[in-house]
């Protein structure tokens, strides 16, 4: 998020240009796991734990990226396409699968409106 962000354009800053694979992305993405001391995590490997979440760079709000990783840091909020969290589907084509997004919100509404009363 943000920390990726301000690492990225102080690394450019620093090296006075852009750097297509900076340090800061490779430690954002590959050494969560081992900052937090977990080794059950952090690979895509028989026996560890895994969530894998993919996010659509094609559209106008990436746009101005140079790559994809780029425009996840970069660029606006993209919205993720599809998530799986411990082999379970969670997001798919953009829309939730745990739970209906309708009803979901038809509840905050009443929630909103039982507040305001």
């Amino acid at each position: 998020g943000r920390g990726v962000r301000a690492a990225l354009l102080r690394g450019r800053r620093r090296r006075g240009g852009v750097d297509r694979h900076p340090p800061a992305l490779r430690r954002a993405a590959l050494g969560g796991a081992q900052v937090l001391g977990r080794d059950d995590c952090g690979a895509l490997a028989p026996g560890k734990r895994a969530d894998l979440a993919i996010w659509d760079v094609t559209g106008l709000e990436a746009a101005g990226a140079w790559d994809p990783v780029a425009a996840l840091v970069l660029c606006g909020p993209l919205p993720v396409r599809d998530l799986i969290v411990e082999g379970r589907k969670v997001v798919s084509g953009g829309r939730l699968c745990t739970v209906e997004p309708e009803r979901l919100a038809a509840e905050a509404g009443a929630a909103v409106a039982r507040l305001m009363a």
